[in-house]
């Protein structure tokens, strides 16, 4: 049922009016195509419609009066009346505020059928509820003030009549709110594109839940069901579209889980950047982080615009002189002359490694390469035909490997040596040439035939 209607205003889009509780996934859709899902982003909200009693100062968490919203929908009908009763006897309360009251109102008491001191009265009598009465006699008992008796009863307990009821409310303001529990990174759905489709499944998914999911369709497996999914990082919502892309996934989702909050956003960042149409480019990209230079605290354009105005014009915030200044222009601008680029989450710096992922789909990764340049360590020779770009990275196991020791050196080797172009087959040919670099087994094989062994630089 619906609790809460609310206008979200911000510059971009002043007027979206969902309804509350709405599924989370969908909150956090519906603030990234606000662009108010990165911090610092400023909003207001505006109540259109509340629950009977509840007056609420509805503030610019979204995600907070959604889950007060749930909160509300999912209690008991007991609960919830005395819930709405606390909130008539509040003024304007906060959503933290309401959110606490919510969560301990299952303890509270309400009747609505008790209005006065008279019905209350009537009733604490008609059950023997206060004591020092019962010892009166019968004829004295029955001439009691019904009215009196009730105020006693309600002082003794400390209630309150509201919303057309009796309340016994212990709310404690200090009582710390427990953390909503986190939604799972990734939530996937089957279909056999007819009539039948699945619920919605957290990643990862166990082997009986994969079984389970393939008996619904009838199956024997998951293989050739159509798969989508959605995320709470809204730029990977449907990166998927078939059931063998879900090793992909799954894989991308232990890559995502293990972050900090702060590398998620940078990972946000590099999304809007990058933009991957698929898992497995997704996950390259999870991989690579390190190939960027994500600077959080760039989020507003305008804010370094300013910030370069006043370095190299000496001009402060207070000159009236930028009131005619598009300073979030400017500071865009600004942002890529040196050389990054502007996102809701922060600037993006792209080094010589990460130009690679502005390739098309068509890029070429070659297998593993004994590369001169990287004195025999192992390494893949990347090229994109579309984009005729040539790069150089490390074979994707060696961190791993017993020959990681040296890692980030033979890394710099890499990088060093930059994106070039390389327009054609024979372009290709020629870098082959200037690197040094075969095959990596034959070179191997050829020395465990000689007796060599280990490995050997080339020039």
């Amino acid at each position: 049922m619906a609790i809460f209607r609310v206008i979200i205003k911000n510059n971009k889009d002043p007027f979206q009016s969902p309804f509350l509780p709405m599924d989370r996934y969908e909150a956090e859709q519906l603030l990234y195509d606000m662009g108010l899902d990165a911090p610092g982003a400023e909003h207001g909200m505006e109540l259109l419609m509340s629950s009977r009693g509840l007056r609420l100062d509805p503030g610019t968490d979204l995600r907070a009066l959604n889950r007060l919203a749930q909160r509300m929908e999912d209690m008991r009908e007991g609960a919830r009346n005395a819930f709405l009763a606390w909130g008539s006897t509040q003024g304007a309360c906060t959503v933290e505020a309401a959110l606490k009251a919510a969560y301990q109102a299952k303890d509270w008491f309400f009747m609505d059928s008790i209005g006065s001191d008279e019905e209350l009265g009537e009733f604490a009598l008609d059950n023997d509820m206060l004591e020092d009465y019962n010892a009166l006699p019968d004829d004295i008992y029955a001439a009691l003030d019904r009215t009196k008796a009730g105020a006693l009863m309600r002082e003794q307990e400390g209630g309150v009549f509201a919303n057309g009821g009796y309340l016994i409310a212990s709310y404690d303001a200090g009582e710390g709110l427990l953390a909503e529990e986190p939604l799972p990174l990734f939530q996937v759905s089957f279909s056999d594109g007819r009539v039948r489709e699945s619920d919605w499944a957290p990643l990862p998914m166990t082997a009986e839940e994969e079984s389970k999911t393939a008996d619904f369709f009838e199956s024997d497996s998951l293989d050739g069901l159509h798969m989508v999914c959605r995320s709470t990082i809204p730029q990977l919502n449907g990166i998927v579209s078939g059931a063998d892309e879900l090793l992909g996934l799954r894989l991308l989702n232990e890559a995502l889980t293990g972050m900090s909050g702060e590398d998620i956003l940078k990972y946000k960042a590099l999304l809007e950047v990058v933009q991957p149409g698929a898992a497995s480019a997704a996950l390259r990209l999870a991989d690579t982080m390190g190939y960027y230079d994500v600077t959080l605290e760039y989020t507003d354009p305008a804010n370094y615009g300013l910030q370069h105005a006043a370095y190299k014009y000496g001009l402060d915030a207070g000159c009236r002189l930028l009131d005619y200044v598009d300073l979030a222009g400017y500071g865009t601008e600004t942002l890529r002359t040196d050389g990054y680029e502007a996102t809701r989450y922060g600037a993006v710096y792209r080094n010589a490694m990460a130009q690679k992922f502005l390739a098309g789909p068509n890029t070429i990764y070659s297998g593993d390469f004994y590369c001169g340049r990287t004195e025999g360590f192992p390494t893949c020779v990347c090229w994109d035909p579309d984009a005729q770009k040539v790069w150089l990275e490390l074979n994707d196991g060696a961190a791993d490997s017993e020959l990681a020791k040296d890692f980030a050196y033979y890394q710099g080797l890499c990088e060093d040596w930059g994106v070039r172009c390389c327009a054609s087959q024979e372009d290709f040919d020629q870098v082959l040439d200037e690197l040094g670099a075969q095959p990596y087994d034959e070179v191997m094989a050829t020395e465990d035939a000689q007796g060599f062994g280990g490995m050997k630089g080339m020039t």
